[in-house]
């Protein structure tokens, strides 16, 4: 499979929350498995369809609290079941960058050089 991935993925575990934009969806909670400047991987215990457009809350701790880092928009890549609970791919609708998202990219940088 030929990995089509403008950014380089960082792995991460982290706290997130996603729903479709279609009208009354709740937010739906998933965990966080990698990022990039484009989107994330992640799991979840519901189905998504591919190419439906998504936000997506990203939370991380920080002092030994959840705290919400960015809400980003996007569409689903890629969805698919594993076992009981489903992994899917999201790309965001803009990549992440220090202007505009800048505590996502902190966070980004921060799994970027923790090895």
């Amino acid at each position: 499979m030929a990995n089509h991935r403008r950014f380089k993925r960082q792995y991460i575990i982290a706290e997130a929350k996603i729903r479709t934009l279609k009208k009354d969806n709740l937010w739906i909670n998933a965990m966080l498995i990698n990022i990039s400047k484009g989107g994330i991987g992640l799991y979840l215990k519901k189905s998504l369809k591919t190419g439906e457009k998504v936000a997506v809350k990203i939370a991380f701790l920080r002092n030994d609290k959840i705290r919400i880092v960015e809400e980003m928009p996007g569409i689903i890549k890629w969805a698919r079941q594993i076992g009981n609970n489903y992994a899917a791919g999201i790309m965001f609708d803009e990549a992440i960058n220090k202007k505009t998202t800048p505590r996502l990219w902190n966070c980004l940088e921060y799994a970027r050089h923790d090895k």
